[in-house]
């Protein structure tokens, strides 16, 4: 590739099947520039994006972006606050994110995520077992999605039977992460089918918890919003919404990303056999090496200077995260896979008041399911035959990853 002309375009899917080497190019030839034709800025570099995330006038709410403003007054762009039952308090900035974040976290907290171990082991023991019965094993099918699926609906107060509905509409919702102008029709309408299926699943769900509440997460938000006018409806929806996805996607692409990773590098499964405690770093090595979250965004409210460039108000930064991860200057050797890395440093799960609120229960189900897997199946292979990845750019993870033991 070209020197001069390298730049990192989010609408290219030349380099999605595998980004690190291009993302390698940009840390070394051009860490900040925008992306071409549009007013939008990208980080490839660690430094540069841990510093946007600590910028206290970093805004998640699209609509402070003048360009994507202007494109959603022009129709040409959906923004998540166009669709207010789907928003959740992911895209939203204080106070709003903090008061709707404040009334999930007790159910997060790594105390009570700890007292869910004995549940998470029985769980991931469970369908390994029905695995072994079978004599056959597909890890996402039977092991990376039902895992975080069955917790998350558990915490929420969600019919385990109707995971697959969850499954399919979560897909589709991830999908309108990915930075997009002017989307194909079908797959517009694919989203938009299942945001508005997955609220009225939810409001006739909820209109029963509110009758008959129960002792689970929903029931708690319910009755908050019932107290009063500090959760609407539309806000209920959105931070249901997102806690089922959020709990699917990105646990079951962390432990499918997990597993390749480590069957690729067959010297590293066998570390983790000889030591099962090796399950958290090789969950962290994952997290760093092959993120489930390959990019975020933020949008300064005031002009900013990053690595000696300034960055005008009100302009998009996408902060490419993946590449961030391997960066040489934080982690040395970082193109490496290597779950006994001295430190593990990465920026997956964000930082500062974004910093994700289900990390405890990810590196938990993520630690529970390798370490499992090593222990009962020490002759696990891939089928390589059989892999298939998500197209999807902002969420990185596969469809299938059959393995023979």
């Amino acid at each position: 590739m070209d020197v001069e002309t390298i730049v990192f375009n989010p609408f290219d899917a030349v380099w999605r099947e595998d980004p690190y080497p291009f993302f390698k190019q940009l840390r070394e030839r051009a860490p900040i520039g925008q992306v071409p034709g549009l007013p939008i800025w990208y980080l490839a570099r660690y430094a540069d994006c841990e510093d946007v995330l600590r910028h206290p006038m970093s805004s998640m709410e699209s609509r402070n972006a003048d360009v994507y403003r202007q494109m959603s007054e022009a129709g040409i762009m959906r923004l998540p606050e166009d669709v207010p039952a789907a928003q959740g308090f992911l895209f939203m900035d204080p106070p709003d994110h903090t008061r709707l974040r404040r009334l999930v976290s007790q159910a997060f907290t790594l105390k009570f995520v700890n007292g869910l171990r004995p549940r998470i082991q029985k769980l991931v023991d469970d369908l390994l077992d029905a695995a072994a019965e079978r004599g056959q094993l597909e890890i996402i099918e039977d092991l990376a999605y039902p895992l975080p699926f069955t917790i998350i609906s558990e915490l929420v107060g969600i019919p385990v039977e109707d995971l697959p509905r969850w499954r399919g509409w979560s897909k589709a919702m991830g999908g309108s992460l990915d930075p997009t102008m002017t989307p194909p029709p079908e797959v517009l309408e694919r989203q938009t089918k299942a945001q508005e299926e997955a609220a009225e699943y939810l409001r006739a769900f909820i209109s029963g918890r509110r009758r008959q509440p129960a002792n689970d997460l929903l029931s708690m938000l319910t009755a908050v919003e019932e107290a009063g006018d500090r959760l609407s409806e539309d806000e209920l929806l959105g931070t249901v919404i997102l806690l089922m996805a959020a709990g699917q996607e990105t646990s079951a692409n962390l432990i499918g990303n997990a597993v390749l990773s480590l069957l690729r590098h067959p010297d590293q499964y066998r570390l983790l056999q000889s030591d099962p405690e090796l399950a958290r770093s090789a969950v962290e090595e994952t997290l760093r090496w092959d993120p489930p979250i390959q990019m975020t965004q933020r949008i300064p409210l005031d002009d900013v200077d990053i690595g000696g460039v300034t960055i005008p108000a009100r302009s998009p930064v996408i902060l490419l995260i993946a590449s961030a991860n391997r960066d040489e200057t934080v982690s040395p050797d970082g193109e490496r896979f290597d779950i006994r890395r001295s430190e593990i440093i990465h920026l997956t799960f964000g930082m500062g008041i974004h910093f994700c609120l289900g990390a405890p229960l990810g590196r938990i189900e993520g630690a529970t399911a390798l370490a499992t897997l090593a222990r009962r199946f020490p002759n696990l292979r891939l089928v390589e035959d059989g892999l298939r990845r998500r197209s999807d750019l902002v969420l990185r993870g596969l469809e299938s990853i059959p393995v023979e033991f």
